[in-house]
């Protein structure tokens, strides 16, 4: 009788029994084959974050983002700028008198939440002293160029933010093509015109650093605030909030003295809970009641240790600050303005309605998102069961991708969408389909080993395929030239990465042809590789999505491939590059000047 230990056909009868394996080793590769999977999420997780890090740091770097010459566009009489408003976050733009004639604003980043395709778009605009626009001028995009360059060309979308048309509660223009980029656009806009501080055009001059010395004399740096109350932070050199400083227009703009309006500044602690200091800053009035003012001892200190709440509220005759003998008016006056600008510390603050509440109330849905979202259920019913093996179903769903989801709605992963959103954040109430189809993506690979995108959402891989059906056409290629060919998306990846860290002017829509499924907004660039890698895929089946896709690269990357999975040369490539996107975070301060 032959046992399980003698079963061995190669072993001799005199040779002791051999022992099968035991099942650790199993157990062992199944636990590897998890590890790896751990180590790539983890690698992707630090690239993404290197990518917004070194975003947000440069932008941090940037001067003024717009020059004269364009505020000259919107306003001819303009012949300067005041120094950078920290309360309301524009520019007064000032004649060559002196005289504040508009104020200007960028959108950036009061609405960096709002995002279009892959980014935030930075704006110029100018208002008036109703706070309603002159006109607005792009200036940046976190968008694909091309989408962004339509928008730019089209000047119908720019003359609803006119003087004479525009129109705060009528829908705004979009620009069919760019729709996305548009919408976010005139969205960012509309937001900007409603937050910040309104503008005193009777007061033009900004809060100055040496002003808040007198209160805070560590003072260093400047930061406005976007609460109910306002104003700006007083922070240190290293960044600590000293206090909060606030100056009384435009909310005193209409307190009239004895012949005009009156502004001060006041200086809180660092809760702003309490009044450390208040300061007549300008006026309108009698200048002999305004020096009797400023030289009385008395007057001003007795606002000085006051709760905020309590001035907000206060009746002056009763609390005996109505005013300063012979000066009761402008006295009085001062005080006023200054209750009228601590009144929004009354309300408490809560939720605001405006686009940056996170929460399914706020998801605006839409039918793209009812089309992706039978996309993904649809790819999961396909890659999932035993439909994937039915030609004629196969068939119909590459249609289907191609016609609805490649030129309907053109919603597709790239590596533009992906960057833009590393570097800008994932717009989940805005474009929720996307971002749910974005995460089942990268999921599929991870969790069970499936290209899910690649093979049945993607519609220009379906292209390919249907393509790939004239079989006569095709060409053999030596295996030697295939397994070179392939690792040409890989270093493409890796191409992107280091140059979305280093902060280089490329386009990464361009490196892809996604964008020419958009009719109208591809540029020459994207069409040339979308038409490349189609007629390609006549020859070589799916020729660009074996030699040329970053985007499936990196779903390759994260795949799983089961117990037999092995830490793989990639697997080294991806570690290695993260440690250099790491040591250009840590030196970035050096080699940023180079």
């Amino acid at each position: 009788m032959t046992t399980e230990a003698t079963a061995d056909p190669t072993a001799r009868h005199d040779d002791p029994p051999r022992p099968l394996p035991r099942s650790r080793p199993r157990r062992w590769s199944q636990s590897r084959g998890w590890w790896l999977a751990l180590y790539r999420l983890l690698v992707l997780l630090l690239a993404l974050w290197l990518v917004h890090s070194q975003h947000r740091w440069w932008r941090a770097q940037l001067p003024v983002p717009f020059d004269l010459d364009q505020v000259r566009s919107l306003v001819p009489e303009a012949a300067s700028l005041s120094s950078r408003d920290p309360e309301g976050g524009g520019w007064y733009v000032l004649d060559e008198r002196g005289d504040s004639v508009g104020y200007a604003m960028v959108t950036l980043p009061a609405a960096e939440h709002i995002i279009g395709y892959s980014g935030p778009n930075q704006t110029l605009v100018i208002t008036d002293r109703d706070r309603r626009p002159i006109g607005a001028l792009p200036l940046t995009s976190g968008d694909t160029p091309d989408h962004f360059d339509k928008v730019v060309r089209h000047e119908g979308f720019w003359r609803q933010f006119t003087a004479d048309e525009f129109d705060p509660g009528a829908a705004p223009v979009v620009v069919s093509g760019a729709t996305l980029t548009s919408d976010a656009i005139a969205r960012g806009l509309r937001h900007r015109l409603g937050t910040g501080n309104p503008p005193s055009f009777l007061f033009p001059a900004p809060i100055e650093l040496i002003e808040t010395t007198r209160f805070f004399p560590e003072a260093a740096s400047l930061r406005g605030r976007d609460d109910r109350l306002g104003g700006a932070d007083v922070l240190d050199a290293e960044g600590n909030v000293l206090g909060i400083v606030l100056r009384t227009s435009p909310a005193s703009d209409a307190v009239i003295g004895y012949q005009g309006p009156t502004e001060s500044i006041a200086a809180l602690d660092a809760d702003g809970d309490t009044i450390v200091g208040v300061r007549l800053r300008n006026s309108f009035d009698n200048q002999s009641y305004v020096l009797g003012v400023i030289e009385d001892p008395f007057y001003l200190e007795r606002f000085v240790g006051r709760s905020v709440e309590r001035v907000a509220s206060e009746e002056f005759e009763e609390a005996e600050l109505y005013g300063v003998a012979g000066a009761t008016l402008t006295s009085w006056a001062l005080a006023e303005g200054l209750r009228l600008r601590l009144e929004p510390a009354l309300v408490p603050d809560g939720p605001d309605d405006d686009d940056r509440v996170s929460s399914w109330r706020a998801v605006e849905w839409s039918w793209r998102d009812a089309v992706l979202g039978f996309v993904i259920v649809g790819a999961l019913a396909i890659g999932l069961t035993p439909l994937r093996g039915k030609p004629r179903v196969r068939l119909a769903w590459q249609w289907f991708l191609v016609v609805v989801v490649g030129l309907v709605t053109s919603d597709m992963i790239s590596q533009g969408l992906l960057i833009g959103w590393a570097r800008h954040g994932v717009p989940w109430t805005g474009l929720i389909g996307l971002a749910a189809l974005v995460l089942v993506s990268l999921a599929a690979p991870w969790t069970g080993g499936r290209q899910l995108y690649c093979h049945h959402i993607c519609p220009h891989g379906a292209a390919q395929q249907l393509l790939g059906r004239w079989r006569r056409w095709q060409l053999r290629v030596p295996q030697r030239w295939l397994r070179r060919f392939e690792r040409l998306p890989g270093l493409l990846l890796a191409f992107i990465f280091v140059a979305a860290v280093l902060l280089l002017p490329v386009d990464f829509a361009a490196l892809e042809p996604f964008d020419a499924w958009v009719i109208g907004v591809a540029g020459a660039v994207t069409l040339a590789v979308a038409a490349v890698g189609l007629i390609a895929s006549l020859f070589v089946p799916l020729a660009f999505c074996r030699f040329g896709c970053p985007t499936g690269a990196l779903f390759k990357f994260l795949r799983r491939t089961g117990v037999g999975d092995r830490f793989r040369w990639r697997d080294l490539a991806a570690g290695g590059l993260v440690l250099f996107g790491l040591l250009a975070h840590w030196q970035r301060d050096s080699w940023i000047s180079w």
